[in-house]
């Protein structure tokens, strides 16, 4: 196997070195050229690209990947990657392996787009009730405040609690973009409601130790809510001092510094166990004063006006990561109301987020990507095809 520098050929596996995690893979269908970021890999002929971008897809090489590359950008060279020890059959064998995979996966495929199908149904039914919600065309049980300067009193509240915030007390001005809101509703900047941050967090080398302290990974919040599986956590090659600020606590809002645009600036609230887990640096972190406040944030953050307003802010190169700052954090318009109504639109929000049918999509989602690596799994083992 050898690197064809920048250009390729048809049937040439083209691999992702920059966060090998991502485990980005594909066989060229056409000669082209492409950046010095992919590998351009060429078998030698006794070996079958597919087979090749098969072993590449496959769960054991994707940790071996990802435990050989630190930093907050890894990348792969050649050189590491060749160290990872491939099966290679006789070629009839790896062709028989090859179509029996693909029959299998077209099978895991054809549930996953039945999946995909409800999913934009529920999401398109879900943002069309977020916007309804967030602006503040719903008939509120709660009624108007007694109290036209409600509003006031929370921003007064939070500013009198956090001094050194910058609680400034203009409203953010509507303009066209922007909704008029009802009575006693008004457009303030998310400075104005946070008790804590925007924090960046902290990216040493991972030590692919059991020693260092536990760091959420990118891929921990890219869902819009937190994960703490082994797939999203790594441990750093240090261990962070108990005192630090960056262990996170329940009701953290977490944002994604960057990412691809449709990813950078989503939101997750934290809802671990405390001083367990910090956070990286590609990570903003804001604290409220109450948990209700921090969950309206995280739901406006990733509501259809928060997700364009982080996606017009992001900066970045073409073909770069875009990225957001802390203030750009600081500076999103949020709706606010009077706080009876603020908990009641959440309510409202959250009883109609069809949060179990949101989970089960999820779960087959899981299920089918292990299902691939188990089929993978039993390929590379010589037990797929006798």
């Amino acid at each position: 196997m050898r690197s064809a520098a920048s250009s390729f050929r048809s049937g040439d596996v083209l691999y992702g070195r920059l966060r090998p995690y991502l485990n980005k893979v594909w066989v060229a269908d056409f000669h082209g050229a492409c950046s010095g970021e992919l590998l351009v890999l060429r078998s030698e002929p006794q070996v079958l690209n597919r087979y090749l971008a098969y072993v590449l897809h496959d769960g054991r090489y994707v940790a071996f990947a990802s435990h050989a590359v630190a930093g907050d950008r890894p990348r792969l060279d050649l050189g590491e990657m060749a160290n990872y020890p491939v099966p290679v059959p006789p070629r009839d064998i790896q062709e028989r392996i090859v179509a029996r995979i693909d029959e299998l996966f077209a099978e895991i495929e054809k549930g996953e787009l039945a999946v995909s199908d409800a999913r934009d149904a529920l999401q398109a039914q879900q943002m069309a009730f977020e916007t309804h919600i967030f602006d503040g065309k719903f008939a509120s049980a709660a009624g108007a405040s007694d109290e036209s300067e409600s509003v006031e009193s929370l921003l007064g509240e939070i500013a009198a609690s956090a001094p050194y915030q910058r609680a400034k007390r203009a409203g953010v001005p509507v303009d066209e973009a922007m909704p008029r809101l009802p009575e006693h509703w008004r457009w303030v900047r998310l400075e104005q409601l946070i008790h804590e941050g925007p924090s960046n967090g902290y990216s040493p080398s991972a030590s692919g130790g059991p020693t260092g302290t536990p760091s959420l990974k990118l891929t921990a919040t890219s869902g819009g809510k937190i994960r703490l599986d082994e797939d999203c956590v790594r441990v750093l090659s240090e261990k962070i001092e108990p005192t630090s600020p960056l262990f996170l606590r329940e009701h953290d809002v977490l944002f994604q510094r960057g990412n691809t645009r449709e990813l950078v600036g989503i939101a997750a609230i934290f809802n671990g166990p405390p001083n367990t887990y910090v956070y990286p640096d590609l990570m903003i972190r804001v604290r409220t004063r109450w948990p209700w406040l921090a969950r309206w944030l995280w739901r406006w953050a990733n509501s259809p006006r928060g997700r364009k307003y982080m996606m017009e802010s992001a900066q970045g190169a073409a073909g770069s990561m875009p990225k957001i700052t802390g203030k750009t954090v600081r500076q999103m318009p949020v709706p606010v109301g009077p706080p009876l109504q603020m908990a009641e639109a959440l309510e409202r929000l959250e009883a109609g987020s069809s949060t179990d049918l949101s989970r089960e999509l999820e779960d087959v989602s899981a299920t089918a990507a292990r299902l691939r690596q188990s089929i993978l799994a039993a390929a590379f083992r010589g037990d797929l095809v006798k």
